[in-house]
């Protein structure tokens, strides 16, 4: 559950996912000149000052069976013994012990999100 702590964000402008790694690593990495001095700006930059801008999408803790982290915005696909497979929306429950709504000993698989392909809210079953 260490992993919980993380975060990605959306990217509504770039319409792109952006991984906390991405953002640290290019934390620094533009300049901009503003009258006669150079200012050093970067994605961290941005991703805190124009909040409307980015969507922070939180990491459950979980990860699914292929060892892929689970985060608030992703379908995945629930395995139950003796069930018909079960997809679901990964959201934040404010009113829980965990959370998200899922269940921490059930196995899944993450198979896209909602920003990268809206069409699963409209499919998803359970």
């Amino acid at each position: 559950m260490q992993d919980r702590v993380n975060y990605r964000f959306w990217d509504t402008k770039e319409r792109v996912m952006l991984d906390w790694d991405c953002i640290c690593q290019t934390a620094f990495n533009c300049t901009r000149e503003e009258g006669n001095e150079i200012q050093r700006y970067g994605l961290m930059y941005f991703v805190f000052t124009t909040p409307q801008r980015f969507i922070p999408l939180q990491c459950t803790g979980l990860k699914d069976k292929n060892g892929k982290l689970i985060y608030e915005g992703d379908f995945v696909i629930e395995k139950l013994d003796g069930f018909k497979d079960c997809k679901k929306f990964v959201y934040w429950i404010e009113d829980t012990m965990t959370g998200f709504n899922l269940n921490s000993e059930g196995e899944y698989e993450v198979i896209e999100n909602i920003y990268e392909n809206l069409q699963l809210l409209e499919e998803r079953k359970c």
